[in-house]
């Protein structure tokens, strides 16, 4: 079995913001990347402007309760948004906090200074993001190494990696079939993948699900 890289490797293979952006959309939900993207904006302005939560919950309309756990981050926590923070230049202009794109261009930008070091990047990590958002971008990212591999069905998948057979198919749809190439590109970097089988057709996951399902049945049987 191939080296099974992580995620830290993968945010390292990536040169610059448009390839993480695409490598986001493949890795996360929409409502992810905004919620990382809102959570980065807002540590930023509490570090540089020094806006009240009031004036960053009217100018964003993020929740109150929000800034306020991103704030206790920033100052008491991991270091990670601090660390980062001083890696760059990431002042906020007020009159743009509603742009989305812009949000998601430093978040992209941030964690590709992130990798500076590993313990910069698990710490920055720590700060953005819940446990359970770290768990489940492991967990996809883990998907991919064997997806890549193109030898293993989702039910030796599902036993290597303890993933359900739903994450592994949302995985292997965003791998295969979705337009953004995030998780293809990366794996291509860091020479985990494939090339033998370029085109994995939706078949061959159609196949794949059936041998797994049949041997559900057997075993339940």
């Amino acid at each position: 079995m191939s080296k099974i890289t992580s995620l830290y490797d993968a945010f390292k293979e990536i040169h610059d913001a448009k390839q993480c952006e695409n490598f986001l959309y493949d890795l996360c939900t929409h409502a992810e990347i905004k919620a990382f993207s809102e959570r980065w904006l807002i540590a930023r302005l509490l570090w540089y402007d020094r806006l009240s939560y009031k004036i960053i919950h009217e100018k964003t309309s993020v929740s109150i309760t929000t800034i306020t756990r991103i704030a206790r981050f920033l100052h008491h926590e991991n270091d990670g948004y601090k660390a980062v923070l001083a890696l760059g230049d990431w002042h906020v202009d007020i009159n743009s906090v509603s742009d989305s794109k812009k949000a998601l261009d430093s978040l992209c930008r941030a964690l590709m200074k992130s990798t500076k070091s590993q313990d910069i990047f698990n710490s920055f990590l720590s700060d953005l993001c819940a446990p359970s958002e770290i768990k489940s971008m492991n967990e996809r990212w883990s998907v991919v190494n064997y997806l890549v591999q193109k030898k293993f069905s989702y039910n030796e998948i599902r036993e290597f990696s303890g993933v359900s057979i739903a994450t592994i198919t949302r995985v292997a749809r965003f791998l295969n079939h979705e337009k953004y190439n995030g998780y293809k590109s990366v794996s291509k970097s860091l020479g985990i993948y494939n090339e033998q089988r370029e085109n994995t057709s939706i078949k061959d996951d159609i196949i794949s699900m059936g041998k797994m399902n049949a041997h559900t049945r057997a075993k339940s049987s």
